[in-house]
């Protein structure tokens, strides 16, 4: 007579976070319980700082890399859309029914919606720029639970959270 034992299921401390034969869950539509246990993440304790070094290591850090392109490049988009389009058509037409007034009119009018448009994306992309830095300067106060002595908060980096 065999005697079999249940299968032996991995430790979450030498489990790696991902093993190659599952692929990640779909956090956006998983529900919250799915979305721990899928990721291994007590939500009475949290990660340990070791656990935190190790998926930081793993993924990175938790921010999103800045994606600048060139203010040229920005400016000449503001020429591509239905309205610029719109705006192009007529002058076309205009020049096409010899209307050079009006070519010229659009024409300045085509120019004024760009630089608008481009001075007012750069002063918005300014301000989210700066949003990030001037919260507490990046830094996060998050509970501490590990223990009474230590204090009840401590400050990390935001850009460190797992």
């Amino acid at each position: 007579m065999s005697v079999t034992s249940p299968p032996k299921t991995p430790d979450a401390k030498t489990a790696p976070l991902n093993p190659p034969n599952t692929k990640p869950p779909d956090i956006a539509s998983a529900s919250v319980p799915d979305t721990l246990v899928a990721l291994r993440v007590n939500p009475d304790t949290g990660l340990t700082s070791t656990e935190a070094d190790v998926r930081r290591k793993e993924h990175g850090y938790n921010e999103v890399a800045e994606q600048k392109s060139h203010p040229l490049l920005m400016f000449l988009g503001k020429f591509w859309g239905l309205s610029a389009w719109m705006l192009e058509l007529i002058m076309v037409v205009s020049a096409a029914l010899g209307h050079f007034p009006d070519l010229a009119l659009v024409g300045v009018l085509l120019v004024i919606n760009a630089v608008v448009g481009f001075t007012q994306e750069r002063r918005a992309a300014g301000v989210v720029a700066i949003s990030p830095r001037s919260l507490s300067g990046g830094m996060l106060r998050i509970p501490n639970q590990k223990s009474a002595a230590r204090p009840p908060f401590i400050n990390s980096p935001a850009r460190s959270l797992c």
